[in-house]
């Protein structure tokens, strides 16, 4: 048992107190004022915290007691209860409270519940987060592939080595988010804000792949019927100047016939 489980221990009334006892303990303190917070006096009073903060609110609407900013509870000369109240039941815990010099008095036992809405619940909770796993990972896979394919297409001179390095820097964003979800509340400040910025420049370099992948893919089949009707219209030029020359060696010789006739 450790030191605040024992100090609780010490202080839980054996049974719970009802609102005059309450008062009467507030009244009991020297003048009639105390700091504990509503915790504190529920453990003392065998109240739960919430219903502790009610009773006061209710009190100081009633004029029986005061409180301040800081939290001071001051008990009214004079105030008592016009009609007493039943004792407040304690909250069911999983372990029994103990009464100090009075022994062990066991815990109420908790009221009977059916399992099969909680199994309901748990197998629906399972199916979807199998199914967002499955989505996400389909997407991790979809978007490393075109963002490889867009890579290998930015810097076409090293295929084995892009692919290379976009596999381990799809694996690493992978495993950095994995990391920062499982340890957020232990990391510091520092390396959450290092993690960060290499996860959104993994992100950064995976859409300038994805992008580069969409383009190509976009104006691939412009491009290459555009070069196949630049490859067509040179043969043809080729060849009309090929028939121009040939025209004209006719039109030469034609003269040169022309000529000898003449004489």
């Amino acid at each position: 048992m450790t030191i605040n489980q024992s100090t609780a221990a010490e202080i839980a009334p054996l049974h719970p107190f009802d609102e005059q006892a309450a008062l009467a303990w507030l009244r009991s303190q020297p003048d009639g004022r105390t700091n504990l917070l509503p915790g504190a006096l529920g453990e003392r009073w065998g109240w739960h915290a919430l219903v502790v903060g009610r009773r006061l609110k209710a009190w100081e609407s009633a004029g029986l007691i005061r409180r301040t900013r800081s939290g001071k509870i001051t008990v009214v000369d004079g105030a008592e209860m016009s009609t007493p109240r039943p004792a407040m039941r304690p909250k069911a815990g999983p372990r029994p409270v103990l009464a100090r010099n009075y022994g062990e008095v066991p815990a109420p036992k908790p009221p009977p519940s059916t399992a099969a809405p909680s199994t309901a619940i748990s197998l629906a909770t399972a199916v979807l987060c199998v199914a967002a796993y499955l989505v996400a990972a389909s997407l991790a896979v979809v978007a490393a592939y075109f963002s490889i394919r867009g890579m290998i297409v930015l810097f076409p001179g090293a295929p084995t080595a892009i692919i290379a390095m976009g596999v381990a820097m799809e694996v690493g964003k992978l495993v950095s988010v994995a990391f920062l979800a499982h340890q957020w509340r232990r990391l510091g400040p520092l390396s959450r804000v290092v993690l960060i910025a290499l996860v959104a420049g993994l992100a950064a370099i995976n859409a300038a792949g994805v992008y580069s992948q969409m383009v190509a893919a976009h104006f691939g089949d412009r491009v290459s019927v555009s070069g196949a009707v630049e490859t067509e219209a040179v043969t043809l030029a080729a060849r009309i100047d090929a028939q121009t020359h040939a025209l004209a060696d006719v039109d030469t010789r034609l003269s040169q016939i022309d000529g000898a006739i003449a004489r």
